[in-house]
């Protein structure tokens, strides 16, 4: 369920991340239900978004890196297919050795499926996926995660032309959990960042979302239950 981010507590990257470790050290919730519950959030959202179009079914470009934001962006991928939706899955990341394993899992999923997945390994290759994406209804932003920051080694490629790509295709935007590019503590854009129509933030908005310039890359944001335990959202804890 997506709510608004109004009275919500806001958070930065590293309360976001002990929020995370301490859902599966002491409550057992493994990282690929939290995965689970957040594609299938993301693909809710994408379906929303379309409907408010009041055009036909899709198609649905998702960009995906290799970490976890990526996996995301393969289960709402699944959702999609699921539902009826054509998907075209690019899979953007200099190495598949730089899959997560819950990553992983999921795109092992989608082969077994029969979809095809595009591997994006090189800025010629993202631009290139312009051709492959065009008349997309709708693009989904699972690239970048709440830890990428400028001290993180700040926006790398293939990712850099990969959020060209994105911005050139014109279509609405659904981001997972942050717009890539953007910094989750300060709002900053990194070089620079997606443009989302909506931006479906996971457990609590990030403080980054609130400083001064970023809603024009947020868009609309809402904010899914992906299961953590109220008790882990509502009580401040220590970063």
């Amino acid at each position: 369920m997506q709510t608004p981010a109004d009275g919500l507590r806001r958070v930065t990257r590293e309360e976001m991340k002990l929020i995370d470790s301490v859902a599966s050290s002491s409550y057992g919730i493994q990282p690929i239900v939290l995965m689970e519950n957040a594609g299938r959030e993301l693909a809710e959202a994408v379906q929303e978004v379309l409907r408010d179009l009041r055009g036909g079914p899709g198609p649905v470009a998702i960009f995906a890196s290799t970490g976890n934001n990526g996996g995301d962006g393969l289960v709402a991928a699944r959702h999609l297919s699921n539902a009826g939706y054509p998907v075209v899955v690019l899979l953007v990341g200099k190495s598949l050795d730089a899959l997560t394993a819950e990553t992983q899992a999921n795109l092992k999923i989608l082969k077994r499926m029969g979809m095809p997945v595009d591997e994006i390994r090189h800025p010629l290759g993202a631009h290139e996926a312009v051709d492959r994406c065009g008349g997309v209804a709708a693009v989904v932003d699972a690239l970048l995660g709440t830890g990428f920051s400028a001290i993180s080694g700040g926006l790398q490629e293939p990712i850099s032309s990969a959020i060209d790509t994105i911005e050139r295709l014109g279509a609405p935007v659904i981001s997972a959990d942050i717009p890539s590019g953007l910094d989750a503590n300060t709002g900053e854009v990194i070089g620079k960042a997606v443009h989302a129509t909506r931006t479906v933030a996971f457990g609590l908005p990030k403080k980054g979302f609130f400083a001064p310039g970023a809603s024009a890359y947020v868009g609309r944001l809402t904010v899914a239950d992906i299961g953590f335990p109220r008790a882990l959202l509502d009580v401040q804890v220590p970063s």
